[in-house]
């Protein structure tokens, strides 16, 4: 009889583990699907370090300045806002920036924003350019972008190109 009782305890143990089991596969089978597909905007996201070509009317050869970078943080509505940020020629700000994807990379429509750049014969003083950018990045590697900035009342007109360094 005793054997009996003892018996019935170990298999009252046995499916209290058994249903203790259940819940836990149930809880995981349940938790919340943290695979979301990134929108467009949120896959190029991050910043960007690089080298800029500057190309202007009063000079043969472009200007190239190390280590600027260009900033891409999400906007509303799937856009981006962008920041192009250099030693020498200051910055320039792109907001609402349409980005779509394709079978290579991500383009860039092209913008108007406002560049802020640093006087050459006066220090200390900032002059506001409108400005105009377009750029790709690859899907491939994130350190094959391509960004222009063009900025009509600059030195007779100026041309910046930005490309990435690769790691």
């Amino acid at each position: 009889m005793n054997y009996k009782h003892l018996k019935i305890k170990h298999m009252k143990k046995v499916m209290m583990a058994l249903c203790t089991l259940a819940l836990c596969v149930g809880f995981v089978a349940c938790s919340s699907n943290d695979d979301e597909e990134k929108t467009v905007a949120e896959k190029v996201v991050g910043t960007y370090i690089g080298k800029t070509s500057t190309a202007f009317q009063y000079s043969p050869t472009p200007l190239v300045t190390q280590d600027d970078s260009i900033v891409v943080v999400k906007g509303a509505n799937n856009t981006v806002n962008i920041e192009f940020r250099s030693r020498r020629w200051g910055k320039a700000v792109f907001t609402n920036v349409q980005v779509a994807e394709n079978t290579t990379g991500y383009t860039f429509a092209e913008t108007t924003g406002t560049a802020a750049v640093p006087s050459e014969r006066q220090v200390g003083v900032i002059k506001n350019y409108t400005c105009k950018l377009n750029g790709s990045i690859s899907k491939n590697s994130k350190n094959e972008t391509n960004f222009t900035i063009a900025i009509q009342g600059l030195m007779g007109g100026t041309t910046m190109t930005f490309t990435s360094k690769a790691n």
